[in-house]
């Protein structure tokens, strides 16, 4: 949830507004300054201890010229949309919306917070920002995930349907979490699975989700429990024409998997660019022919982030990193990022996703 507010801010046109606003200040007053040798750093500390409310004024000043520019930007893409697709166009409207009310309020929350801080006391900052932090939660942020679910069924639905046959989606729902335990290369603590994606690609039949698998971090310090994410993707499964049996992991070697108890098996031409794992090494050993590992190679060559393959039972697995980047299904309240980019981003992703399942395909029916 607040990395999808972190990201909404880094995004944001206003932030940067603010920001260059707060540099052309800055470089206004050091110029003269430095003609009369006072040092830069002695400009900043002077601006800091005497001068930040010009600071916040000019910030704010910054923030609204932001605002403003995303608010026509967002009527434009709303009255493009409106003759062709009004649908798409409501999903638009409200999207805009929600931009600019979340925009305006973490800038107002952070204003008030500094002026707060310097005409009441210093720790009234923390205290308007935990009040705007507790706001987030329960006021914009179910505003966000509701739209979630409208941009889900307006769009992302549409958009599946489109590329795949016969296809099916379910923002809410993913793989059990049995079957995610039986094929995860990486220990967790907990385990969250959703957009759903049940469909056909020509002869093949696929399922894929969306999974985050976290650990649990202690601090003895503090007495508290916080999760960190251990992985972030997405994970595929196809059928295969026999069971292999003993589970086979195929690892790219950037793949951040945590087995230390199963045994490495040595199989040579996957050798500089993988490592496999498997109770049964002989099993592996057989299973990974040389022309397995060749087609196995000629997938890793497509594929630009880590990523891990496994033969679990009659099911083929793989398993996505996003790699840091955001989860093309669902929406990101950014100001660069209006309903229209949100689709062409995801139908893009769709485009990637098809490719990865043609190769899965050529690799799951090299098994007879």
């Amino acid at each position: 949830m607040f990395k999808r507010f972190i990201n909404s801010l880094k995004n944001s046109r206003t932030a940067r507004y603010a920001l260059i606003a707060i540099i052309i200040l800055m470089v206004l007053l050091c110029i003269p300054a430095a003609a009369i040798g006072i040092p830069f750093w002695v400009v900043i500390i002077l601006m800091l201890a005497v001068g930040f409310p010009i600071i916040i004024a000019i910030g704010g000043v910054g923030a609204a010229i932001g605002i403003a520019e995303t608010a026509v930007e967002n009527r434009d893409s709303y009255e493009a949309l409106e003759g062709n697709n009004p649908a798409l166009a409501e999903i638009e409207k409200e999207r805009g919306k929600l931009q600019l009310t979340t925009i305006i309020y973490c800038v107002a929350a952070l204003i008030v917070g500094l002026v707060c801080m310097f005409a009441i006391h210093p720790v009234m900052l923390m205290i308007v920002l935990a009040l705007a932090v507790l706001g987030y939660i329960f006021i914009l942020y179910p505003k966000i995930r509701a739209f979630d679910g409208r941009f889900a069924d307006g769009v992302v639905k549409g958009e599946v349907e489109r590329h795949f046959e016969n296809a099916k989606y379910d923002a809410k729902d993913g793989f059990a979490q049995e079957e995610v335990k039986a094929v995860s290369s990486i220990g967790y603590d907990s385990c969250a699975t959703f957009d759903l994606i049940e469909a056909d690609r020509g002869r093949t039949h696929f399922r894929s989700c969306v999974v985050r698998l976290d650990i649990e971090m202690y601090d003895s310090d503090e007495d508290t429990i916080s999760y960190a994410t251990r992985f972030f993707g997405e994970l595929y499964s196809l059928q295969l024409q026999r069971s292999v049996g003993k589970t086979v992991f195929v690892n790219d070697k950037k793949f951040k998997s945590t087995l230390k108890e199963m045994t490495v098996a040595s199989i040579d031409r996957l050798s500089d660019k993988f490592e496999v794992f498997s109770d049964d090494p002989e099993g592996a050993r057989s299973l990974l022919t040389g022309a397995l590992s060749d087609e196995i190679l000629r997938f890793a060559d497509t594929m630009k982030v880590p990523f891990s393959i496994v033969f679990h039972e009659d099911k083929l697995y793989l398993f996505v990193s996003f790699n840091g980047e955001t989860n093309p299904f669902k929406v990101i309240i950014s100001r660069d990022l209006n309903t229209m980019d949100l689709r062409d981003r995801l139908s893009a992703y769709l485009d990637g996703m098809s490719e990865i399942v043609a190769g899965l395909e050529s690799i799951a029916y090299m098994i007879v």
